[in-house]
Formats: structure tokens, sequence, C-alpha cells
């Protein structure tokens, strides 16, 4: 008979010995499954089991862990400190054992595979339309999932094996991540075609005189030092703007701007611009591709301004997977392109 393997002990205390004679794959693949969705319906769904049967597989699990695992909140099914322990262990050996059984080639016109990008609003509306067409072509039966790279949890996601690759702007990247560069974007201000002031150049006093959209998130703002938050280490790029550069530009020359309008989503604005005196500052590549079908006119900044790289990240751990491979080459081909 097996012997039974002891979980180590936490804060909280030692953990009861679970014994492997009693663990059956599909408790595991129920559990990993709620820690990602947070819900008994949403893992039924995922799994093809009922709702009953996920719960009589949570009753299963609690035993045989000796804890609750997970407790109903206002957010859903959430982890007990126990569950979140055990979470990344469950995963990784799942992951393994998937890999054992599966032979090592990755044919992606066969695949079903799930794969999980998380981005950000500018780079998924200028890289996502080729890729994803691209990507249905290649691998029609495979799923994507594209999800908003500013997500609290994004770098925990990224450890458990639940985002393939995150597609954005980093600084400081510590050594359990891995990264490529895509693409090297800058900001360039736009006008309505109609303004008065399209038909002429775009000066520092011009732009002084015009009301101004900013693109920003104030959660976001809130907690970024110089543009960028830090979680667990990484440093990501949150700001969309160059307030920075812009106001140390005036304030040399002595001028002023009025800022009547700020919006968090990058697309509205190029609606809003459009059809408005306003002016507002945005990703170049994202610019020069939506300024026919808004009708924009683009225009340099006129003051010294910043660029900054477009990424691919991934966890090492699992980045090298045949599948997260060809992903990642497929992406890097359409940012090639662009």
């Amino acid at each position: 008979m097996q012997t039974p393997v002891e979980y180590g002990g936490s804060a909280a205390g030692p953990h009861a010995v679970v014994d492997l004679n009693a663990v059956d794959l599909n408790l595991l693949r129920v559990f990993d499954t709620l820690i990602e969705e947070r819900s008994v319906t949403r893992t039924g769904d995922r799994l093809g089991l009922s709702r009953s049967r996920v719960s009589q597989v949570l009753t299963q699990l609690r035993a045989l862990f000796s804890d609750e695992l997970f407790l109903r909140g206002s957010d859903g099914m959430l982890p007990t400190p126990r569950a979140a322990e055990i979470a990344p262990r469950v995963r990784q050996a799942l992951l393994e054992f998937q890999l054992a059984l599966n032979p090592p080639a990755f044919i992606p016109s066969r695949t079903n595979r799930r794969f999980t990008i998380a981005c950000t609003e500018e780079a998924g509306a200028v890289l996502m339309p080729p890729f994803i067409s691209r990507f249905r072509t290649a691998a029609p039966y495979a799923e994507l999932r594209v999800r908003p790279a500013n997500i609290v949890g994004m770098v925990e996601a990224l450890r458990l094996g639940r985002i393939d690759l995150v597609i954005g702007s980093f600084r400081r990247v510590p050594e359990r991540f891995a990264h490529e560069l895509l693409y090297r974007e800058d900001r360039v201000w736009v006008l309505s075609a109609e303004h008065p002031a399209a038909t002429r150049e775009l000066t520092l006093e011009r732009l002084a005189t015009l009301p101004h959209l900013i693109i920003s998130t104030t959660e976001e703002d809130k907690h970024a030092v110089n543009g960028y938050i830090v979680e667990h280490g990484l440093e990501h790029l949150v700001s969309r703007g160059d307030a920075e550069h812009l106001q140390e530009a005036l304030v040399a020359r002595r001028l002023h701007h009025e800022i009547p309008l700020t919006t968090p989503h990058l697309l509205a604005a190029l609606s809003i611009v459009s059809c408005s005196d306003l002016a507002a500052l945005l990703p170049r590549k994202l610019a020069t591709a939506a300024s026919e079908q808004y009708r924009l006119r683009v225009f340099e900044a006129p003051y010294p301004s910043t660029s900054f790289d477009v990424m691919a990240l991934w966890h090492r751990g699992y980045g090298e997977q045949p599948a997260v491979v060809w992903l990642r080459h497929l992406l890097r081909q359409i940012a090639a392109a662009i």
C-alpha cells in the first residue's frame, strides 16, 4: 500500500495527511477549474458536469483535504488559504500529466486547446484583428480567450499557467518570466479632419489652445509610479498619456491647456474626437490605422515625447510548451507585418 503523503504546514498549523490512494484525477480537475471559475455552475459547464455533480465532488474534496477549500462570497466561490496553497501544485501536476499522455508534437489544425492572452486595449486593437484571423485559419478547433492586461492578479494567473501570454509594456521583469519585443510604439495627436485647426501645422502654442481628451483609468493611475504599477516584482506600464513631457513643454513656454473630458476607453476616444473639437494623444499605430475610418488628422507631438516597447511576456515554466511556442511564433509574425 502506498504511503500517505503529507502536505507541509503553514502559519495556520500542520495539514491533514492526504492518502494518494483516495485521490481521483477527476477530483483534481474539478478543483483546478473551481479555482479559475469561482463558480459551481461555470465549472460544470466547462467540464460537462451537472451542478449537483460538481457539488458532490466538492464535498469529496473537502473530506479529502480536511478543509472547506471554497467559501461563498460576493465574488463567487472564494478559495481558503489551504486551497490557495495547493492550487499551484495541483495545476502543475495536471499539466505534467497532460504532457505525459499527449504526444509531444503540436498540430494547430487538430488541437482543441484553450489559449488565453492578456492584452492591453491599444495592442489588442492593433494586433488582435489580424492575429485572430490567422489563428482561426491555422487552428479552427482551438479556443482563444483575450483578457485585459490590467486585471488584478494577472501575475498570479501567469504563474499558475492560466494565462499563456501577456501583451503589454514592461520595464523590470523578474527572472521567472521571459519576454520578447513585438514592436516599438510612440504617440501622436489626433483631431477631426473637419476641425478648423486640422489644415495647419500643430505647434505647441496651437495645441495649448485646443481642449484635450485624456485617456486615463483613475484606479490604475492612482497606484502608478511614473506610469508603471508593480505586481510581484513585474513593472507594467499602465499610463496611456504623456502628461509629464507635455506639461514640461507647456511650463517652459508659460502655456496652459484645458482638459474637459477624460475617458478610459481608447476606441471611444476615436469616435469622440471624430465628431468634436477635442484633441487626443493616441498610440501611432492605432491612430494611423483608424484615421480613415474615423476621419482623423494625425499630427506629430510638438514637444519631445517618449516611445515605449510592446512586448509578449510569458512564464518560463509554461512558455516552452509546443502550443505556446507556436502561439508566440504566430504573434511574432503578425507584429512583424504591422
